[in-house]
């Protein structure tokens, strides 16, 4: 309303964002029935969880989850004595339909899912899974970080199949941070701290932040920096890829198109060949030396690379590290992974940004803070697509998921991390913040079947295109072409991560050879169906054969004369018909 100016609309909102966004006030309190309350969040790239751990016990804070139950009897009163039994107040509980993407995720979780139909809850014959199930919203009153709130999540994640904290925050309309800077000092709400208060106040005249404050600091505090902080004009975010395989190239180059200025780093002994001034362009220096220029490489697969990505060699590495890089970006393989950290020179990457991409986020978090000096920021990514990816393939990155975790980010890095983030969704990717256990525990096992399934589709000789493909037959073989493209390194690190790697192949060994059993089964059934269709036509016949021998037999007993043929039962059964008899009934032959 207040971006497009459009008259005749009013908003429902709460005093803050009228203030914020110079909106009129017309009336305040205008629920039909004062029980009625509505909860305005105020949304913020970055968390706030830092802050409430700055200020132990002073702020008030909610903490919002969500979660399923298994399908057992009591299940929602056992999961809500994770937290009575720690004295934790829940305030807010709801239910709903689950999305079909969470449904397809439990799936992946076991027999917790299936129905029950006996009081050892033992899976139903045909192990149907349900239509739908219903994810459960809880509120409680306490901070994510609480000893008492993390043993309650320890213990509600040990009986249900999915939990997943939303967010932490303050209270009863408290405000942190910069925000709380810019409204405290300003006095923009007035000077009545509770919520309760304020909704009483009856504005007269609107209050607008754009009257009080310049339009840099409304823009500044809207956007999670102090009061004060003019932003200039943003500068192209300066980022350095470690590792110039399949992955980087591919990293460096998408990032080149999002504006970053790039450098990349070599980790592998290829050869190099430079050209001093590339064709149609001015050459470009990495800052090693005047007479050193890498804009215009060739690599040992034959690609020409990116004009504008710095390429430094595997021997450069103090060079590479030595400019003023705004996050770093590790493209290596994940068994490479420890090897690489280690060969980097640690005093140039304290106080940096490290990014890693692996699929193991666990692992490779791990070996981070393991390596990695104190004051190294670090995120886990998974950019859970790829070159190979069809839709990435057409240029349409649109939906693919990009998962992060801010591991260790201090307050003054949010901004650079933030920033890489949102290169992401400017791509429309589906961005979503979780812990690295969240992430190997929904996607490890999903992406280890899908490898091992098209691993082994790619081994068949008959897995080949044909004229007619089957639009299913079309869509294995494309899955079975993208686990190709990606490093078996990739798979062997999934394999290695996956606790239940083990048990899915012996898993599907076990499917195989029940599949086999099934066809076998099946097949000795028609076999048997033959026989005794066989055995009943021989019957059939052994009995008509009997019954003519007896009419033969009565005949001549009777004086009759014997058939011409009397040894040829089949002369017996069907004689010749005459030349001229009519037609006859093909049903009655």
């Amino acid at each position: 309303i207040a971006a497009e100016k459009e008259e005749g609309a009013a908003a429902v909102a709460s005093d803050l964002a009228a203030a914020t966004y110079g909106l009129e006030v017309l009336d305040t309190n205008i629920e039909d029935d004062d029980s009625n309350f509505t909860r305005f969040m105020l949304l913020s790239r970055d968390p706030v969880n830092h802050l409430l751990k700055a200020r132990p016990g002073s702020v008030p804070c909610k903490t919002s989850i969500v979660f399923t139950l298994p399908n057992s009897a009591g299940s929602l009163y056992k999961a809500l004595a994770c937290f009575s039994l720690r004295d934790i107040d829940c305030c807010k509980i709801e239910s709903r339909p689950t999305s079909v993407q969470l449904l397809q995720y439990l799936k992946y979780r076991g027999n917790s899912l299936l129905p029950k139909d006996n009081a050892q809850g033992t899976p139903t014959p045909d192990g149907d899974i349900p239509k739908f199930r219903y994810c459960f919203y809880l509120d409680f009153l306490a901070p994510e970080g609480s000893e008492s709130a993390r043993a309650a999540l320890a213990n509600l994640r040990e009986q249900c199949p999915y939990v997943r904290v939303l967010g932490s925050y303050p209270a009863r309309s408290y405000l942190v941070g910069p925000i709380q800077e810019v409204v405290a000092g300003r006095n923009l709400l007035g000077s009545a701290p509770d919520a309760a208060v304020r909704r009483q106040r009856r504005l007269t005249r609107p209050q607008r932040l754009k009257d009080i404050l310049p339009a840099s600091e409304v823009a500044a505090a809207v956007a999670g920096k102090g009061a004060g902080h003019v932003a200039g004009p943003s500068s192209p975010l300066r980022v350095g890829v470690v590792g110039y395989g399949t992955l980087g190239r591919f990293m460096a180059q998408a990032l080149d198109e999002m504006g970053c200025s790039v450098s990349a780093l070599q980790t592998e002994s290829t050869p190099i060949i430079t050209r001093v001034t590339p064709p149609g362009g001015k050459p470009r220096h990495d800052g090693s030396s005047p007479d050193e220029d890498h804009a215009d490489v060739l690599l040992s697969n034959g690609l020409m690379r990116d004009e504008n990505v710095n390429l430094f060699p595997k021997t450069a590495a103090n060079k590479f590290l030595a400019q003023d890089l705004d996050i770093v970006v590790m493209c290596v393989q994940p068994l490479d992974l420890e090897r690489v950290v280690r060969s980097l020179p640690m005093h140039l990457l304290r106080g940096k940004v490290v990014a890693d991409t692996g699929s193991a986020m666990t692992e490779a978090r791990d070996t981070m803070l393991r390596l990695l000096p104190l004051d190294t920021e670090l995120i886990c990514t998974d950019l859970m697509f790829g070159p190979w990816t069809p839709k990435v393939k057409k240029g349409n990155w649109a939906g693919l998921p990009f998962v992060y975790d801010r591991v260790r980010v201090s307050k003054e890095h949010q901004n650079v991390v933030t920033r890489f983030i949102n290169l992401f969704e400017s791509k429309k990717c589906n961005c979503m913040e979780m812990s690295a256990e969240e992430h190997d525990e929904m996607a490890l096992a999903p992406n280890f079947l899908t490898h091992v399934l098209g691993r082994t589709v790619a081994r068949q000789e008959s897995a080949v295109p044909t004229l007619i493909n089957t639009p299913s037959f079309s869509d294995l073989l494309g899955v079975a072409d993208q686990v190709q493209k990606q490093p078996f390194d990739d798979f062997y690190a999934m394999y290695r991560s996956l606790p239940s790697a083990k048990e899915q192949l012996r898993n599907l060994r076990g499917a195989l050879v029940q599949i086999e059993a099934e066809l076998a089964s099946l097949d000795g059934y028609m076999a048997a169906r033959a026989e005794v269709q066989r055995s009943d036509r021989m019957e059939h016949l052994a009995e008509i054969k009997h019954l003519l021998q007896d009419i033969v037999r009565e005949n001549e007993s009777n004086g009759a004369s014997k058939p011409a043929a009397a040894g040829r039962i089949e002369d017996a059964v069907v004689p010749r018909a005459p030349a001229k008899k009519k037609k006859k009934d093909a049903g009655h032959v």
